[in-house]
């Protein structure tokens, strides 16, 4: 599926596992070492959640726009599993965000 020049995964690429990754608060991006005592680590993995963090409350605004022309059931099901994902996803994104906001040089 394609959605503005963007290759999204097919439904049989979404599976459980990577799903429940997605709004599990554990999980590490790839090459984040929490342990670091490097500053410059803290601020590049800093920097890295705040863009998630924007991106993922950017969807998230943009889609409270969008359920308010949709029909109640429709509007329904999109309030009650997709903006709640997604709110478990910026929650995780926040909490890492701050982990790292905390490891920044003062």
């Amino acid at each position: 599926m394609r959605y503005k020049g963007i290759v999204l995964g097919q439904k049989d690429d979404l599976g459980e596992e990577k799903v429940k990754d997605a709004v599990d608060p554990a999980p590490l991006l790839e090459g984040e070492d929490p342990n670091s005592q490097f500053p410059e680590d803290a601020e590049h993995w800093f920097n890295v959640y705040r863009e998630l963090h924007d991106f993922k409350l950017k969807i998230i605004n943009d889609a409270a726009v969008g359920v308010e022309t949709m029909s109640p059931d429709a509007r329904k099901a999109v309030i009650g599993t997709d903006l709640r994902i997604l709110r478990l996803e910026l929650d995780r994104l926040e909490s890492r965000l701050n982990y790292w906001k905390g490891r920044l040089p003062r």
